[in-house]
């Protein structure tokens, strides 16, 4: 039993650290969006 609960809670602690870096890489794009709107003055971008 404590077993197959370690066990959930590794693969869903797995799981938020994936979803973690996901996001980190969402928040990378739009920095980066963000910073070649504010450099090139593309309200469009922005």
């Amino acid at each position: 039993m404590a077993t197959m609960l370690r066990k959930s809670f590794e693969e869903q602690l797995q799981e938020l650290q994936d979803d973690l870096l996901r996001m980190g890489r969402f928040v990378e794009g739009a920095v980066a969006k963000a910073m070649r709107a504010l450099v090139n003055q593309d309200v469009n971008l922005a």
